[in-house]
């Protein structure tokens, strides 16, 4: 399995730093052909790197936020797909937003309305959406109660991908990880972890670490992780990487600095970095 890291960046991504660095907002590519949301970016970057927009099969999307949802540029792949005579775009998300941005029949696409903890199979991958400590704003108008209408609120999305005997845990957005998310990886062996670190170090006190990570978050999950448990072996495979994403460009000092300061298995992802597993 190979992750591509098409953007690495946080919302506040607009423009590139004065000495030049830049992040596109988060979007990765399993296998050249299963895209982990699609922005504003993702296109410029696959193509950067040669990478034909029609063999781009499905796409699933982690939650509704702008920065990870971009409608016009999934639109965009599901047209190349259907100049080159292929099947429709494949498009997953929660089922109380998806259909709502994404109307069947308006677009190249075939639709899938998820809900957490029921598995998807695509081919030779599996992918487990788990739920996510983020915030949304989106609210489907679900019926009416006695004192008004009721809504129902998107819950965002964590991902647990299988392939060839692998398994990734794609975490992003999101603060600490919910009980239900970990009761999932019971009995579970992680290859990899790719998890929000929004903010980076020297900033204790921030008000964001109740929907994002910050670095001590991190390393304080990834001890359980690692660990030995009363449910069983570890649940992060001895030396398996743990990709540090969603960078804040406002909250973490330069890929430079943070490739210095960082120890296996700690890795800063960076725009166009490959993970092979």
């Amino acid at each position: 399995m190979e992750l591509i890291f098409l953007g690495t960046g946080a919302a506040d991504w607009k423009e590139p730093k004065k000495d030049g660095e830049y992040r596109g907002f988060t979007s990765t590519l399993i296998d050249g052909e299963i895209l982990l949301d699609c922005t504003a970016h993702t296109l410029k970057r696959l193509r950067e790197m040669q990478v034909d927009w029609a063999q781009i099969s499905a796409v699933f999307f982690t939650h509704s936020h702008s920065d990870h949802c971009n409608p016009e540029a999934a639109g965009r792949l599901a047209e190349a797909r259907r100049a080159a005579g292929l099947n429709p775009l494949k498009i997953y998300g929660e089922s109380s937003w998806i259909a709502h941005v994404f109307t069947e029949g308006e677009g190249y696409w075939q639709l899938s309305a998820l809900e957490p903890f029921q598995e998807v199979c695509l081919g030779a991958y599996r992918l487990l959406p788990l739920p996510s400590n983020h915030s949304s704003d989106y609210r489907l108008l679900a019926g009416s109660t006695g004192s008004g209408p009721a809504f129902k609120r998107e819950t965002t999305l964590h991902y647990l991908l299988q392939a060839g005997g692998k398994a990734v845990l794609y975490a992003l957005d999101g603060a600490w990880m919910l009980t239900g998310t970990w009761e999932a990886l019971h009995g579970r062996q992680l290859d990899a972890w790719v998890v929000d670190c929004t903010i980076g170090p020297g900033h204790a006190g921030d008000y964001r670490i109740f929907e994002h990570n910050d670095l001590s978050m991190v390393q304080a999950m990834a001890q359980t992780l690692m660990a030995v448990t009363p449910y069983g072996p570890p649940v992060l495979r001895t030396g398996a990487p743990i990709v540090l994403n969603h960078l804040a460009k406002t909250l973490h000092p330069s890929q430079k600095e943070l490739d210095e300061m960082l120890r296996p298995p700690f890795i800063a992802a960076y725009d166009g970095m490959s993970l092979r597993l």
